[in-house]
């Protein structure tokens, strides 16, 4: 940011789209996840304050898939929709909804653990469609 703004360009921060969880939905971690990510947007909006519009930023959270790998995927699911419902700032992007899928890559023995690639497209489509539902263009 510094740079773009030292070559006179008045960039700012809009939005974060965020994608993670998986790992934390263990038995320990799903418990503290919503406290975490909480503190996590709050120290971003924070080290990131003179980048930020003055309409603040966007924090577009996405769900994480109902895969056998994630025991706790309704926990960590339910704290991120929680928190997006703390401030208007805040989105929960619901990929389970969305019918995003993890069975059909590679074929034969698909990657439980990962979005399909069409998947990933569509998850890039539905972080787009909320900020500009949010921001208006």
């Amino acid at each position: 940011m510094y740079y773009l703004r030292s070559k006179n360009y008045n960039a700012q921060i809009v939005a974060m789209c965020w994608m993670q969880g998986e790992s934390d939905s263990d038995d320990i971690n799903c418990k503290t996840y919503g406290t975490h990510t909480a503190n996590f947007v709050s120290d971003l909006r924070a080290e990131f304050s003179p980048y930020i519009s003055d309409s603040g930023m966007l924090f577009v959270d996405a769900g994480i898939s109902d895969s056998i790998y994630w025991k706790n995927y309704t926990v960590i699911n339910e704290a991120k929709a929680a928190h997006a419902g703390n401030s208007p700032l805040n989105v929960y992007v619901d990929t389970i909804e969305a019918g995003l899928s993890i069975t059909a890559e590679p074929e034969g023995n698909p990657d439980l653990a990962h979005y399909d690639a069409l998947s990933e497209l569509l998850l890039g489509n539905l972080f787009a469609e909320a900020i500009v539902s949010r921001l208006g263009n």
